[in-house]
């Protein structure tokens, strides 16, 4: 909803607010994620798991940045 409103009203406050709150919420699924992976440690993964994991942890980082840069 507030990306909808972004787009029709620009301001540079709303800019930085989008991005804050785009990084705040990759970042909780970034420690999602990342507790995901650690509980799955315990048992025995195939590697297809390990990729799909890696990837996914990679992802939320990038989208971090991102967003903190104001690209998204």
């Amino acid at each position: 909803m507030f990306g909808f409103f972004c787009t029709f009203y620009y301001s540079h406050i709303a800019n930085i607010a989008y991005g804050c709150l785009g990084a705040l919420l990759y970042s909780l699924f970034l420690m999602v994620h990342c507790q995901l992976m650690m509980g799955m440690m315990s048992f025995r993964l195939n590697p297809e798991e390990y990729i799909t994991a890696a990837l996914l942890i990679y992802l939320d980082i990038v989208l971090i940045f991102l967003y903190l840069l104001g690209r998204r």
